[in-house]
């Protein structure tokens, strides 16, 4: 099921974005729209990607929707990270946090942790680490799922080997092996 799973996701996206489409239900194309480019950077269809989460943010401007543009957005910089445009994964990913919408909601925490991959990207180190730890509530009582914790964990060890610390890239690492879930088939994470 695991290995499959993108495919299945894949199908069913573009089947309700059509079915969406022709019954005029435009609020929840774009949803849908965010979860397919989702879907095609797991993938590695990236400029598919680019291109559905550009019609995602479009789609959520013209229906005024806070909470749907945070989720186009956030696709769109992890696209656009992906696509090796680091400056406008920043853009995207600031965009959707300085919208105010979710902030203590699970797509304000992905806003922020799309925004800290951005951020490393461009390797604004200290922003980064700040804007992960925001979106994992320092690891108190985090809103993200286990994949998106341990993504985290694994951007931190990164940050921190980069940045000359591996004590503290050990303790991340730690943290990323207690969180990670084995048992489940699929870890949804970032």
């Amino acid at each position: 099921r695991s290995t499959l799973f993108p495919y299945t996701t894949l199908f069913r996206s573009e089947r309700a974005i059509g079915i969406g489409r022709a019954t005029g239900q435009s609020y929840v194309v774009t949803n849908f729209l965010s979860g397919l480019a989702w879907t095609y950077n797991m993938l590695g269809r990236v400029t598919d990607a680019v291109a559905t989460a550009d019609e995602a943010v479009e789609s959520a401007r013209l229906l005024n929707s806070g909470q749907q543009l945070v989720f186009a957005l956030t696709q769109q910089s992890i696209a656009a990270h992906w696509s090796g445009d680091p400056e406008a994964a920043v853009r995207y990913a600031e965009e959707a946090c300085a919208t105010g919408v979710g902030a203590d909601e699970v797509w304000g925490a992905m806003a922020r942790l799309a925004l800290g991959v951005a951020l490393f990207g461009v390797r604004r180190h200290e922003e980064c680490k700040a804007a992960v730890m925001r979106a994992c509530d320092d690891f108190r009582a985090p809103l993200l799922d286990f994949g998106s914790l341990t993504a985290a964990c694994e951007l931190l060890v990164r940050l921190e080997l980069e940045t000359g610390h591996p004590e503290a890239a050990i303790g991340w690492a730690d943290k990323a092996e207690k969180l990670s879930r084995p048992d489940m088939e699929l870890t949804l994470g970032f």
